[in-house]
């Protein structure tokens, strides 16, 4: 039953009981009464317009939506589009192309996702010596952004992080309205020592990466953790995939 049909079905037993009892009708919790026999209550959600904040909605506010704003909160404000990570989380190494976020707690058991948003003009940007003046190679990199979700999947495959990685899963997911590609693998890191003779640690490691293009612009959300930790840490990846929005 839609928020509609609800209150039509509120605002018609209230009238019901005031003619049957000739009295006033108190309102369910979280409604106010208003004149005319009208139910006042919260709107279906608060969607925040502007990246960062959060809205919320209860009797203290009148009834009406109100907007915080977030601190734990990644801004791209060249891409216009935000994601906020858990409390015990921090933001590392901002870049041009996006961002590292880590566990505060950094020991062997800590984890990290990376956010990375990249277009023509971010390779431009990035390099102008190399390629801002030469229009031939403008040209290729161009097509390189003007391809499908299936293609760009088809591409980062290759390059997906780590050794020996075994696919374990794929799917189609949505961020934000748009259709991603969700991959889940295992890997592993090989250190070695200053000599490059022998190993010093070897990591086995889980990761699950989303990837999207919106305007000929490609995104990656990776996040990654030890593989015995995984299970772990997965809310946490959850929440900061599902918190990513853009503005427009």
């Amino acid at each position: 039953m839609n928020t509609k049909s609800i209150c039509i079905l509120l605002l018609l037993s209230a009238l019901s009981l005031y003619g049957c009892t000739g009295g006033q009708v108190s309102p369910p919790p979280g409604q106010t009464g208003q004149p005319g026999g009208q139910v006042k209550q919260c709107p279906a959600g608060c969607d925040a317009k502007e990246l960062c904040t959060f809205g919320y909605c209860s009797p203290s506010t009148n009834f009406e939506c109100k907007y915080n704003k977030t601190e734990k909160c990644y801004l791209d404000e060249r891409h216009k589009c935000s994601v906020v990570y858990p409390d015990d989380w921090k933001a590392d190494d901002k870049t041009l192309l996006g961002v590292t976020l880590n566990t505060i707690e950094q020991s062997n058991d800590s984890a990290g996702c990376g956010i990375v948003s990249m277009n023509l003009q971010d390779i431009l940007d990035a390099f102008p010596s190399n390629y801002s003046s030469n229009e031939t190679m403008k040209q290729e990199l161009n097509k390189m952004f003007n391809h499908s979700l299936e293609e760009l999947v088809s591409n980062t495959k290759p390059s997906l992080f780590g050794e020996n990685k075994t696919i374990l899963s794929e799917k189609k997911r949505i961020v934000d309205g748009i259709e991603a590609h969700e991959i889940i693998y295992t890997f592993v890191l090989t250190f070695y020592q200053d000599d490059y003779t022998k190993p010093s640690d070897i990591i086995y490691g889980k990761s699950q990466i989303v990837m999207f293009t919106r305007n000929m612009t490609d995104y990656h959300i990776g996040c990654s953790s030890r593989e015995n930790n995984f299970e772990r840490y997965k809310p946490a990846f959850e929440s900061i995939i599902n918190s990513f929005k853009f503005s427009e």
